[in-house]
């Protein structure tokens, strides 16, 4: 009998040695007896944090494609900057994003028949956007900084209605 306990404390001692190589995963799972309440509970916990770590690698890696690179991110700046300052002609050079924050060295404007300005130059352009704003359809710079700003704005407006046109656009 003694000889038996000690075969039994033997088996034990290698079964636990055995149990602690197999990782925190196994443990959870079959520590409490791999039946019951609570071994069901940490494996739907389990099942549950495995689905959580893959939505969020699905939701970044879309959040990285909708994004775009560079060339996208000057492209659409070309075209809201454009259509909000009624430009006829715009130029974007060195569309940048490093730690939230979107940089842009320059960006030429001339103006189009209902513009307030001849040409704008905007040297030095930042602004935050997180990873995430790609998401959304909507997106809200917050406070931009404007290294240098050089504008040639026209002066007068043959009409009382061209002139109209004008302050809306500035307005």
């Amino acid at each position: 009998m003694i000889e038996d306990q000690r075969d039994l404390g033997d088996f034990e001692e290698r079964m636990n040695q055995w149990v602690s190589k197999q990782g925190i995963l196994f443990q959870l799972k079959h520590g409490a007896g791999g039946s019951g309440i609570i071994s069901s509970l940490i494996t739907l916990l389990m099942r549950l944090a495995f689905l959580a770590v893959i939505v969020a690698g699905v939701l970044w890696i879309v959040a990285l494609r909708k994004g775009g690179g560079e060339k996208t991110m000057a492209r659409n700046i070309e075209q809201s900057v454009g259509a909000y300052f009624k430009a006829s002609e715009i130029e974007v050079d060195g569309v940048r994003r490093r730690d939230g924050k979107i940089t842009v060295d320059k960006i030429e404007l001339v103006g189009g028949p209902d513009a307030f300005f001849e040409k704008m130059s905007i040297r030095g352009v930042s602004c935050d956007r997180s990873r995430f704003g790609d998401l959304k359809n909507v997106w809200n710079a917050g406070q931009i900084n404007i290294s240098a700003l050089d504008v040639l704005i026209r002066s007068g407006s043959e009409t009382d209605e061209e002139a109209r046109r004008r302050m809306d656009t500035l307005f």
